[in-house]
């Protein structure tokens, strides 16, 4: 994604109505999935960790984004025993990883999608949301780094 792209996301996410919907949506599906508390949670692609206080409700937070200005963000906006902003993938397995709007960004999504199964505990979940109808693919899609959109059937 580009710079400018990660400094307008920084600046709109807590008050777009766009950023604040997904996060309630993911919200109701982990409050009716996820039973237990204090569960290890991964949000890959944090971006600018719209949904890390959201997901702190139900366990530590395991911050993933490989912009590296955004990282930086991130680790100082996230600074405490609720959060751990991490540069890549650990051997650490998860109850929760959450991938919002990031696999359209990845070449190979498959791979990545397998990656995270991987990194799943045994009856972990994977929360995957992305953007639908390849017909609506433009060229503000290829300026803010999306290789695809989806149907339901691509996706499954």
């Amino acid at each position: 994604m580009q710079k400018e792209v990660y400094k307008r996301h920084i600046n709109n996410y807590s008050n777009h109505w766009w950023f604040q919907a997904r996060k309630k949506i993911i919200e109701t599906v982990i409050k009716k999935n996820i039973l237990k508390k204090n569960i290890s949670i991964l949000d890959f692609g944090s971006g600018s960790g719209v949904n890390v206080n959201m997901l702190s409700k139900y366990g530590h937070v395991n911050i993933y984004e490989p912009h590296l200005v955004t990282r930086n963000y991130l680790r100082k906006k996230f600074n405490s025993k609720k959060y751990s902003v991490i540069k890549k993938y650990t051997k650490k397995k998860f109850d929760l990883i959450l991938l919002a709007d990031v696999l359209e960004h990845i070449k190979n999504d498959k791979i990545e999608i397998f990656n995270a199964y991987t990194k799943l505990k045994k009856k972990g979940y994977l929360i995957i949301s992305v953007p639908a109808f390849q017909h609506l693919y433009t060229d503000y899609d290829k300026k803010i780094g999306h290789y695809r959109r989806y149907s339901k059937k691509d996706f499954s």
